[in-house]
């Protein structure tokens, strides 16, 4: 697979790279998928709680709440 990277982000990894927090531009990019997909799953969890909570306020469950 080929992506085309913009030159901002070329250069966000370079620097990475350089400074030593990465050895490789592909470990930069890894971490950066490895991220995207620890926010998906903490995305999915945040659905699923709010589909129980509006199923649960469905049957009557729920109560109010003032601020």
């Amino acid at each position: 697979m080929n992506v085309a990277l913009t030159s901002a982000q070329r250069a966000l990894i370079r620097r990475a790279v350089e400074s030593g927090r990465f050895r490789r531009e592909e470990e930069a990019v890894q971490e950066a998928l490895a991220l995207w997909e620890e926010r998906e799953r903490s995305q999915r969890k945040v659905v699923a709680v709010l589909g129980e909570a509006e199923v649960s306020l469905a049957r009557g469950e729920g109560r109010a709440i003032s601020l």
